[in-house]
């Protein structure tokens, strides 16, 4: 199967919803592309601010001859969570 090609970044939805909110609510005098600029730009600062930050769960130095097994382990589905509050 042949990789899918990508359009050009200038012709994406998002690129272009993000420099109209700039042009017309940021430097224009547009409510509505302000509030959708607010939302655009507020949505990216608050993921960065609050999103998930890496956990460091162990950092040791392996000596020549040893391993270290990496795995997940698979969140529980939603009924299972459900089922588990119950109980206690």
């Amino acid at each position: 199967m042949a990789p899918r090609k990508r359009r050009p970044g200038f012709l994406s939805p998002a690129y272009l919803l993000r420099s109209q909110a700039i042009k017309k609510g940021v430097f224009g005098n547009d409510p509505l592309w302000r509030g959708i600029a607010a939302f655009i730009f507020g949505r990216r600062f608050l993921k960065k601010t609050f999103g998930r930050q890496p956990e460091v769960l162990v950092n040791e130095t392996l000596q020549p001859g040893e391993s270290m097994t990496i795995r997940t382990i698979e969140p529980p589905t939603a009924k299972e969570s459900r089922r588990g509050r119950r109980r206690r």
